[in-house]
C-alpha cells in the first residue's frame, strides 16, 4: 500500500460520515476538555478512528487524525494541530491558526503532496511514457499507404478477378452459348409490351374453345352487319309491330313495299304504271283504255284525231285537250324537250327527284295526314265519367241498367290500363274483340247512345299512340261534344233554349230587336260617352244622348288631373257645365256615364 494516496471523492464521503459520527458523540457531553470530550469517549473515537485507517488508507490522515480532528464550534476555541476540521456548514477545510492563517504543518504536508501530482495541462512526449514508444513502434500512421505487393496475400486474391468496369460479350462467357441460344427466341419486350413482331402467326385451332365461341358470330365488315348474315324475321317476333302497323295505309303499289341494303326503296316495287304514263296511238279508238291511272297523257300525231288527250277514269274516256284551227299547233309534238316518242319519268311530272323519293313522300304525307284526322270508330251503349268498382256484374251506369254484351266505354278509373272498352257479362267483364274497338290510334272517336249525362255524346281518344285496347295499354278518353243526337244544346246563364232557339232571358239588359240586332236596356245598364268640352262659354253645354238624367261625369284637364265643375242636367241628352272662365279649345274633357 503507498503511502499517500490522492483522497478521492468517495473517501471524502467517507471522512465526512466518521466527522458526522465524531460531532454527534461530542456533542453528548457538556464539558469538553482540550477540545476533545471527556475520558469516556476514548474508546469510541479509537474505534471510529480504526474504522477509518481501514476503509480510506490515507497515512497522514492516519497519522494524524488521533487526537486532530476538531469541529468548527461556534467559540473561540480551534485546536491548532487539527488535520482536519468540520465546519458547521458540513464543509472539510485545511485547518487555520487563530489568526486565520493556514497551519504551517497541514498546508506543506498539502503542498508537497500536491507537488508530486501533474497539473491538469501537463503533457508528455511518448519518450517520457513508459512502453508507449514501443508499442507504437510497429504501428502505420492513419495516412500511411502500402501498394499491393507490400501486402501478403492480396495479389493471389485479387489474381483473375475482373474489374468494376469490365464487360464481356455473350461468347466470351464460358457455357453462356447455350443461353445465347435459348435466348434468341424468346420475346423482346419494349416498355412491358411485347412487339408485334414477336407474335406468331397461330391457326384458330390452335386456341382452345374459339371456334366454339365464334360458332354462330355475325361478321361485322365496317361495324355494319351484312344482310346475307341476317335471318328473316317474322312480324310476330317483334314486338307490337302488328299494333302499330294496324290502321296504317297501304303501299299505293300492288304489292309490299321492299327495301334495298341502304334502306331505299327498291326500284323493282314500284309500279311506275299508278303513275301518269303517256301514250301515243293512230287514233282515239287505238288509245288502251285499261290498266290506266287518271291523268295518263295520250299523243296522237296525225289524222283527224291529231292532237293531246287525257284520260279520265271516272268514265274511262279519253278527253282532248287542246282544239283549234291547226292541229299542228295544238297538239303536243314535244314533252320537256323530247320529241318521238316520249317516256315521261315522275321526277318529269311532280318534280319530284326520284321515283323513290316520290313514293316516300306520298307514304310519309299519307300517313301523316291519316293520323291527324279523326276517325269514327262506332258507338258504345253507355260510358262512365266516374270510376267502376269492380269490373264484374250487370251494372248501373250513368242511370243504366246493363245487359250481358253491351259495349261500355269507362273514362275515370284510378288504373288508366282499366279505361277504354269494355263488354258486361254477368260474371267477369272482357275486353271486346270487335276491330273497331280492339284497336284504335290518336283521335279516335265513339258516340254515347244512352245515358242520364253521357247520352247523345261523341267521346275522343287523346292518346299519343296506337292503344291496343285487348291488352290493356294505358286509356285516355274525354267528352268532346255535348249535343246529343237530335241537337241538344245546353244553355249557360242568362240564355235559354226554346226547341233549339237561343234566347237571352228577360231582365238581364239585353233585348233583341224584329230585325235580329242586340239593344242594351237603358233600364238596366250603364253606358259611358267622352267628349271635349265646348269652347267660349263659361256655361258650356255637353250633349251626351244616353237618354237619362241618371248621369255621373268627371272634367279632365289636358294633363289628365281631375277638374271639379259644377253641373245641371238639362234634359236626358244634355247637361251644363259651370266655369269661372270660358275654356279654351281642347282645354277640357269629359266622360258621362249613365
Amino acid at each position: 500500500m503507498a503511502d499517500n494516496i490522492e483522497l478521492t471523492t468517495e473517501h471524502k464521503e467517507m471522512v465526512t460520515q466518521l466527522l458526522d459520527r465524531i460531532q454527534a458523540l461530542y456533542s453528548q457531553t457538556s464539558a469538553p476538555v482540550g477540545g476533545w470530550q471527556a475520558s469516556t469517549l476514548s474508546a469510541q473515537v479509537n474505534s471510529l478512528l480504526e474504522l477509518a485507517s481501514t476503509a480510506i488508507q490515507p497515512k497522514a490522515l492516519n497519522d494524524k487524525l488521533a487526537g486532530y480532528v476538531s469541529n468548527d464550534a461556534t467559540s473561540s476555541e480551534v485546536i491548532s494541530n487539527a488535520v482536519v476540521k468540520r465546519k458547521v456548514d458540513g464543509n472539510i477545510s485545511l485547518p487555520q491558526t487563530a489568526s486565520g492563517d493556514d497551519d504551517a504543518v497541514n498546508k506543506a504536508y498539502v503542498d508537497a503532496e500536491l507537488a508530486k501530482k501533474s497539473n491538469t495541462g501537463h503533457t508528455h512526449s511518448q519518450g517520457e511514457i513508459v512502453g508507449l514508444s514501443a508499442t507504437l513502434s510497429n504501428k502505420a500512421d492513419a495516412v500511411h499507404q502500402h501498394n499491393m505487393a507490400d501486402i501478403n496475400g492480396l495479389l493471389n486474391a485479387l489474381a483473375g478477378k475482373a474489374a468494376s468496369s469490365h464487360t464481356h460479350e455473350m461468347r466470351d462467357i464460358n457455357g453462356i452459348s447455350r443461353l445465347e441460344e435459348r435466348v434468341n427466341n424468346k420475346v423482346d419486350l419494349v416498355f412491358g409490351k411485347v412487339a408485334e413482331s414477336n407474335i406468331p402467326n397461330l391457326p384458330m385451332t390452335k386456341i382452345n374453345g374459339l371456334s366454339r365461341a365464334l360458332d354462330g358470330k355475325i361478321n361485322a365488315d365496317g361495324f355494319k352487319v351484312s344482310p346475307d348474315q341476317l335471318d328473316p324475321i317474322t312480324t310476330d317476333k317483334i314486338s307490337n309491330i302488328d299494333d302499330f302497323v294496324s290502321g296504317k295505309i297501304n303501299s299505293v303499289v300492288s304489292s309490299k313495299i321492299e327495301f334495298d341494303q341502304s334502306g331505299k326503296i327498291s326500284p323493282a316495287s314500284v309500279n311506275y304504271n299508278q303513275y301518269p304514263s303517256l301514250h301515243e296511238a293512230a287514233n282515239v279508238s287505238a288509245l288502251p283504255k285499261t290498266g290506266l291511272y287518271k291523268g295518263a297523257i295520250g299523243v296522237i300525231k296525225s289524222g283527224e284525231d291529231e292532237g293531246t288527250y287525257w284520260f279520265n277514269t271516272d268514265n274511262a274516256t279519253w278527253v282532248k285537250l287542246a282544239s283549234g284551227v291547226s292541229n299542228k299547233k295544238t297538239s303536243v309534238n314535244s314533252v320537256n324537250g323530247k320529241t318521238g316518242e316520249v317516256t315521261l319519268s315522275i321526277e318529269e311530272i311532280n318534280g319530284w327527284n326520284t321515283a323513290r323519293d316520290g313514293l316516300e313522300q306520298l307514304i310519309s304525307d299519307a300517313v301523316a295526314a291519316s293520323e291527324a284526322k279523326p276517325v269514327f270508330i262506332g258507338s258504345v251503349r253507355v260510358a262512365s265519367h266516374v270510376g267502376v268498382t269492380g269490373l264484374t256484374g250487370l251494372k248501373t251506369i250513368d242511370g243504366v241498367q246493363t245487359r250481358a254484351g253491351d259495349v261500355v266505354l269507362l273514362s275515370a278509373q284510378n288504373v288508366s290500363s282499366e279505361n277504354g272498352f269494355w263488354v258486361v257479362a254477368a260474371t267477369q267483364w272482357v275486353r271486346p274483340t270487335q276491330s273497331e274497338f280492339s284497336s284504335y290510334r290518336p283521335n279516335a272517336i265513339v258516340a254515347v247512345s244512352e245515358g242520364t249525362a253521357n247520352g247523345g255524346t261523341l267521346w275522343r281518344f287523346s292518346g299519343k299512340a296506337v292503344v291496343n285496347n285487348v291488352a290493356n295499354g294505358v286509356n285516355s278518353w274525354s267528352k268532346i261534344f255535348a249535343g246529343g243526337g237530335s241537337g241538344k244544346i245546353s244553355t249557360g246563364s242568362g240564355l235559354s233554349n226554346n226547341a233549339g232557339t237561343i234566347s237571352v232571358k228577360a231582365g238581364q239588359g239585353l233585348t233583341f230587336s224584329p230585325d235580329g240586332s242586340l239593344t242594351l236596356q237603358a233600364s238596366t245598364s250603364v253606358r259611358k260617352y267622352t267628349g271635349v268640352v265646348p269652347e267660349g262659354n263659361r256655361q258650356a253645354r255637353v250633349v251626351h244622348n244616353l237618354n237619362t238624367t241618371d248621369v255621373i261625369y268627371q272634367v279632365f284637364d289636358s294633363q289628365r288631373n281631375a277638374v271639379l265643375v259644377g253641373a245641371t242636367a238639362m234634359s236626358n241628352t244634355t247637361l251644363s257645365l259651370d266655369f269661372a272662365n270660358a275654356p279654351a279649345r281642347n282645354q277640357y274633357t269629359i266622360v258621362v256615364m249613365g
